[in-house]
């Protein structure tokens, strides 16, 4: 039973966090814009360099990794 109850526990922590990796930050944690267990482990190689437009349907990720400072935002977004 304790057995089902860490593995539930871990399911629902995973399903919050992004497991970070790749592009020189070594593995960070950070936190999810809401609850899924698709992108919980997020290669940066897989982002850096790439154009925004491409990666729409990664925009969660994206958003997630602007806020947790992993990657940094295109300077041109935060131009008034």
């Amino acid at each position: 039973m304790k057995t089902l109850v860490l593995v539930a526990v871990l399911i629902v922590v995973a399903g919050f966090t992004h497991v970070v990796y790749g592009g020189g930050v070594g593995v960070t944690v950070c936190q999810k814009d809401g609850w899924s267990l698709g992108d919980t482990f997020v290669d940066l190689d897989d982002y850096i360099g790439k154009p925004l437009i491409s990666q729409l349907d990664k925009a969660k990720v994206l958003r997630a990794m602007f806020a947790c400072g992993t990657l940094k935002r295109p300077e041109f977004l935060d131009r008034d």
